[in-house]
Order: C-alpha cells, then structure tokens, then sequence
C-alpha cells in the first residue's frame, strides 16, 4: 500500500467517525427529550393516581355507609311490615269478634221484641 491509500483510507474512517458520533448524538438527544418527557408525564400520573386513590377511598367509604344505610332501612321496613301484618290481623279478629257481638245483639233484641210484643 502506498501512502496515498493509507491516507485515503484514514480519512474514510475519520469521516465515518465523525458521521457516527453526529449520529449518536443526534440519537441521545431525541433519547433525552423522549426520557425528560416520559419522566414529566410519570410524575404528573403519580400525582394524579394519588388523587385518584383517595377518591376511590372515598367512594367506597360512601358505598359501605350506604350499604349499611340500606340494610338499615331494609330490616325496619320487614319491621314495619311485620308489625303492620299483626296489626291487620289484630283489626280482623276484633273486627270478627265485633260482627259477632253485633249478630248476637241483634239476635238478643229481637228476641227482646218478641217478648215484649207477646207480652
């Protein structure tokens, strides 16, 4: 080889060098930016998940109170229904027992005007 194509050949790989590192540095800057964007946009969904959590909690806080409330309300309404059940069935014995009374009085009476009547 002579000295011209050693020299040639030195320049190529100088030129290629150089056209690596503007490549890799190109690279890692879009490297860079795209990591410095990601890390925002990761602390921004950090925060937001943190409010997010506590509003879930609190949802669910507010389910639990309202399950309760409706369990609540459940057992006194079958109370309500069960003492109104009660109730009628009390208001149809004496209704019953007032319809007998009432038959034997009637009975009674116009037995009484007979015998007044006869007498």
């Amino acid at each position: 080889m002579n000295l011209r194509a050693v020299l040639w050949s030195r320049l190529v790989v100088g030129v290629l060098f150089v056209v690596f590192i503007l490549l890799y540095t190109a690279q890692y800057k879009e490297y860079h930016s795209n990591y410095a964007y990601l890390a925002d946009k990761y602390s921004k969904l950090v925060v937001h998940s943190g409010g997010l959590s506590a509003q879930l909690q609190l949802l669910m806080e507010r389910n639990h109170r309202a399950e309760k409330l409706l369990a609540d309300l459940h057992s006194k309404y079958n109370q309500i229904m069960k003492e109104n059940s009660e109730k009628r069935q009390n208001d149809e014995v004496e209704r019953l027992v007032c319809k007998v009374r009432i038959f034997t009085y009637s009975v009674t009476i116009c037995n009484v005007t007979e015998v007044i009547l006869f007498v």
